[in-house]
């Protein structure tokens, strides 16, 4: 539910998932464009479920991907989101983990708890995003990859708290917790990517993010009729904008959620939308 900062009345009522398979390959899309390479074509997906469809959509906003290999562990579940990524005139086929060997960016949309694929096997040229996991004892990604990656995350002090990827990697010694970047650093540009080595986004979500989407979708920014199907592009791309504007205008994250939460202009009078949960299966 979204309310209204003056009169804390409700703005708009959204389903959560709804919001998360909106919010979620947003935050990642934004990311990896500025991580991934310009010229990138192999995109790798990890996962078969409303994420992994979802970051598909996502990443073919901001690159002209010539190939799409999806891995997963469920034979109909990879034949279909081959499906549906041809329907989105991208040129995809099911594949395993070793496709990361040439992978321009690699994408993690699973809730494993060991790491998917061996991280040496990553090129340094690569963007790899991890998004499933998100508890200490769970990750997508080995130490081997973290250790010699850019690690990107929303917020530092979050990452340690809740990503596993990064939690274990700093544990084992094979990352040091003060090398980690801000996104925002990155948007900004107080930070450049590191074009030598892996830059590694890992994402696991904050409530700053479903705010600033959830505004932008009761503002309709393009939203309103594409909210159902969270797939369409001009979703995507409409909670790309809101993201990066609220990247663009703050330092941290905790600053956005306050700066965000007063912006009356994000919270027209008299519009309410309510979306509904929708069946991927």
């Amino acid at each position: 539910m979204l309310m209204d900062s003056a009169t804390l009345s409700r703005r708009a009522l959204l389903e959560g998932n709804v919001l998360t398979t909106l919010r979620t390959p947003a935050i990642s899309a934004v990311a990896t464009d500025y991580l991934a390479p310009k010229e990138a074509t192999k995109l790798v997906v990890f996962g078969t479920g409303p994420q992994a469809l979802a970051h598909i959509a996502a990443f073919a906003e901001i690159r002209s991907f010539t190939e799409v290999v999806v891995c997963g562990r469920t034979p109909r579940k990879v034949d279909a989101a081959v499906d549906y990524a041809r329907t989105l005139g991208l040129a995809a086929r099911s594949g395993d983990a070793s496709e990361v060997r040439d992978a321009d960016v690699v994408v993690c949309t699973t809730s494993a708890a060991e790491p998917l694929f061996d991280g040496a096997l990553v090129p340094d040229t690569a963007c790899v995003v991890a998004m499933g996991s998100h508890e200490p004892q769970f990750r997508e990604l080995d130490s081997a990859l973290m250790g010699r990656a850019q690690v990107v995350v929303e917020d530092r002090a979050t990452a340690m708290r809740e990503a596993g990827d990064v939690i274990q990697a700093v544990a084992d010694s094979s990352l040091h917790k003060d090398s980690l970047v801000d996104l925002a650093d990155v948007v900004t540009g107080a930070v450049a990517p590191d074009e030598t080595r892996p830059r590694v986004f890992k994402c696991v979500g904050m409530s700053w993010q479903d705010l600033v989407v959830a505004a932008g979708v009761d503002e309709g920014c393009g939203i309103q009729r594409a909210i159902r199907t969270v797939d369409a592009s001009t979703t995507i791309r409409g909670g790309c904008v809101i993201l990066l504007n609220a990247l663009a205008e703050v330092s941290n994250t905790t600053t956005a959620s306050i700066k965000f939460y007063r912006r009356e202009e994000l919270l027209p009078a008299d519009t309410r939308l309510t979306a509904t949960r929708q069946d991927y299966d």
